[in-house]
């Protein structure tokens, strides 16, 4: 990774150049409930993405979001995953999932992403295990390279490598 004080020399037009270049989604799954956490996060750290999408688990008409018409956070997951894959795969190298409790430094991120290539299959978040199962938890959000997106959704869409249930 580079060092902060290379970051820290940069003029104005490098360091506005460096943050287009790297470019990232936000993906931010929300529940009714949720509508408190959701305006924090859609008033602060969501605006610095270069683009962020809230999805809800139910149609809200108070914010805009897009309904994926599931309560269950891991298919709420999946169907984010597959419409933000189907929609944004040649627009974005980066993707971020998160939740409005969540708190991101997008430009901190992006830093950390610079000698990262996201046509590798990458990705990164807090690791926990459930007896023999290991996963990553989406509490402190989950960054997937566009190669990682790719490959999870083709696994996501092949019933018997990863049914619904």
């Amino acid at each position: 990774a580079p060092n902060k004080e290379d970051v820290l020399n940069l003029s104005e037009g490098e360091r506005v150049e460096l943050s287009e270049s790297i470019r990232v989604y936000c993906i931010i799954l929300v529940k009714p409930k949720d509508l408190g956490h959701w305006a924090a996060a859609r008033e602060t750290w969501s605006k610095h993405c270069d683009k962020a999408e809230f999805y809800s688990s139910e149609n809200i008409e108070v914010f805009d979001s897009v309904a994926v018409n599931a309560n269950d956070l891991w298919m709420m997951m999946r169907k984010a995953y597959k419409i933000t894959y189907e929609h944004y795969k040649d627009e974005f190298s980066w993707f971020f999932l998160a939740y409005p409790t969540t708190f991101a430094i997008i430009e901190n991120l992006k830093y950390f992403l610079l000698k990262k290539d996201p046509s590798q299959p990458f990705y990164i978040g807090h690791t926990v295990k459930s007896g023999d199962l290991e996963y990553v938890d989406g509490e402190g959000g989950i960054i997937l390279s566009i190669e990682s997106l790719r490959r999870l959704s083709r696994v996501l869409g092949d019933p018997d490598k990863c049914p619904e249930q």
